[in-house]
């Protein structure tokens, strides 16, 4: 047992050795401006490595590659188990929550979705994505619940999109003067 447990501790400093690398790893290539092709050439490095798969989903996301964001995401699905760190398991939740509403699958990316808030305190920034879900599922009064209630406890994190269709559900609850205020914040 004592040797199962020292294998144990051995294994998960070894992990978060190697996520430490790689955010280091991530931060030169920023400075140098080739962020991609650096966490790109990790992950061919390292191809059991799920947060360089994360990352490239997101950089994927960001320049608007839906099919690679995808081919990466399924890559990350079969290393999900192998997640070092919850922050970056949260962000794979809430980026596929995302990709899946873009493709009109509302019961899978709301069921993504409450994995991401489920992971306490860093999944509550993905209530807003929570009340975008429900509003395109056609279902105003829980957006409006889900947006009500992380607008209360996070409303700096809130996009312009959130903020927009916000002010749309509380006019039509007639809270006219909320509504017209988060409108002159935009």
């Amino acid at each position: 047992i004592l040797c199962l447990a020292i294998a144990a501790l051995f294994l998960s400093c070894t992990k978060k050795n190697q996520l430490a690398e790689y955010e280091s790893i991530k931060l030169l290539g920023i400075q140098g401006n080739r962020l991609h092709q650096v966490v790109y050439d990790y992950d061919i490095e390292n191809p059991d490595f799920f947060e360089s798969k994360v990352d490239l989903i997101s950089l994927y996301v960001l320049s608007n590659d839906f099919e690679k964001a995808w081919e990466y995401l399924k890559r990350a699905e079969f290393l999900e188990k192998k997640s070092i760190s919850k922050e970056y398991l949260c962000n794979y939740y809430g980026i596929k929550a995302s990709i899946l509403l873009k493709q009109k699958k509302f019961d899978e990316s709301l069921s993504c979705c409450r994995k991401a808030m489920s992971i306490k305190k860093i999944g509550a920034k993905y209530g807003f994505l929570e009340g975008q879900i429900l509003f395109a599922m056609g279902d105003k009064e829980m957006a409006f619940y889900s947006l009500d209630k992380v607008f209360k406890n996070n409303r700096d994190n809130a996009s312009l999109e959130d903020k927009k269709l916000y002010s749309i559900l509380l006019a039509e609850k007639q809270k006219y003067e909320e509504s017209i205020s988060l409108l002159n914040h935009l």
